[in-house]
């Protein structure tokens, strides 16, 4: 084959047969331009599968640049288009995001929960799913709450010690986590237990979450209008994987063409953790949790009476109050107090986070939240919670003021079920 420019390879075109090769000829015949020195060969074309502009390992030889391909083979996984050179690569989740080759936790960025927050959107109901961290794990029920009799889906579950032996503490004894919005004088709800209210906050949407080590979920729920929804509220909980404070996080929208409004918020989740029974047999354990809620304190804790497992509800801001609902009074619960049987549900409190009546004009938002911490034992939890209130809250965090927390159980206790708590009672 002719190399007339002298490159070393012939032009395919130009060709004879000899015994010996003749002066100005070679063997090769892949010369793309035999007119130009700086022309070799075919080039190796890498193919761009999940087209982000960068070649994966897939190649083919051509002289001309193939549609979708690239000169260099830089991109570590060419099915995910968020993988790639330029992309900014997140720590601990356990992806080479930036094709760096380094280690999960080099040369990264750090999430944090406050900082997903209102960044995840979602299209689709992802039904029951679970999310699971090294110590806490939540199984959602089809309606986003952490109770599912259908899916026989065990809730909150919580594993101080990172052992895989994960304690349950929504699902044992009776299966109440409830979710209340008060707009004005209407009330909303979702996550009634059986046989109670009905739920009529819709579900609009729900997906979990894993952004860097960042994990949890987001469901959104509206109330229908004439044209649009009334508002829509999005509850975003929010957690490290590998750590042991959450971010719960409540966002309501109101719609642009509703009248200006009142809003407040209310959740009741009932914790039974050392709570052990199985279908046809006498419970093991107790349910007989202790609750502590220190005057001034924004934080409740709940301990498992035989592990001492405890689970804290810090609240973020005065705008909200918590702490173990008795269905009479809100005022201080400066003790650990013997459990009771407020609703005639269960032998012990439900734990309550309820925020103050706010005014929200038409097409404006409110921002409420609170924070789960977990520890084999009360001051770990309450270590938790010092150390990550500020970080997790952020904006919310504003302790101005200390509002009253819960009291003991009395004689005149009211019931829960089936509607929130007055707030002002």
């Amino acid at each position: 084959y002719a190399d007339r420019d002298g490159d070393g390879f012939g032009d395919p075109e130009v060709v004879v047969e000899a015994c010996t090769l003749p002066d100005g000829y070679v063997e090769d015949a892949s010369d793309c331009d035999d007119t130009n020195t700086l022309i070799g060969g075919p080039t190796a074309w890498y193919t761009d599968a999940d087209s982000d502009g960068f070649g994966g390992p897939v190649f083919e030889s051509a002289c001309i640049q193939p549609s979708g391909t690239y000169p260099t083979s830089d991109d570590c996984d060419d099915t995910d288009p968020e993988v790639n050179p330029t992309a900014e690569d997140l720590c601990g989740d356990g992806v080479d995001s930036d094709c760096g080759g380094e280690g999960d936790w080099t040369s990264c960025t750090d999430v944090e929960p406050d900082e997903v927050v209102g960044t995840i959107t979602c299209s689709d109901d992802a039904g029951p799913f679970t999310v699971s961290g090294d110590h806490i794990q939540i199984n959602y029920g089809g309606h986003g709450m952490w109770w599912d009799d259908e899916s026989a889906l065990a809730g909150l579950e919580i594993d101080p010690l990172g052992s895989g032996d994960w304690a349950d503490v929504t699902y044992p004894g009776t299966h109440l986590d409830q979710l209340f919005v008060t707009r004005g004088a209407s009330s909303y709800t979702i996550g009634s237990p059986s046989g109670s209210t009905i739920d009529n906050l819709t579900l609009l949407c729900s997906t979990p979450v894993e952004v860097g080590d960042v994990i949890g979920a987001v469901h959104r729920y509206y109330v229908d209008g004439p044209l649009v929804p009334v508002f829509i509220l999005t509850k975003s909980e929010l957690w490290n994987r590998t750590g042991k404070s959450m971010l719960v996080h409540f966002r309501i929208d109101h719609s642009i063409i509703s009248a200006d409004s009142t809003f407040s918020l209310q959740r009741i989740t009932d914790p039974d953790q050392d709570r052990v029974e199985s279908p046809g047999s006498t419970p093991t354990g107790t349910n007989d949790v202790s609750f502590a809620n220190p005057v001034g304190d924004p934080l409740l804790t709940v301990e498992g009476p035989e592990t001492g497992w405890t689970v804290g509800m810090g609240r973020c801001s005065w705008r909200a109050r918590n702490g173990a609902y008795d269905g009479g009074m809100w005022t201080f619960l400066s003790e650990p107090v013997d459990s009771c049987d407020p609703d005639g549900m269960t032998a012990d409190y439900p734990m309550t986070f309820q925020t103050n009546t706010t005014s929200v004009p038409s097409g404006g938002s409110l921002s409420r939240g609170y924070v789960i911490t977990v520890g084999e034992d009360v001051v770990e939890a309450e270590g938790q919670w010092t150390d990550h209130k500020v970080s997790l809250c952020d904006d919310l965090y504003d302790m101005s003021f200390s509002p009253l927390s819960f009291v003991d159980c009395g004689d005149d206790r009211g019931e829960i079920i089936g509607g929130p708590i007055d707030p002002e009672e």
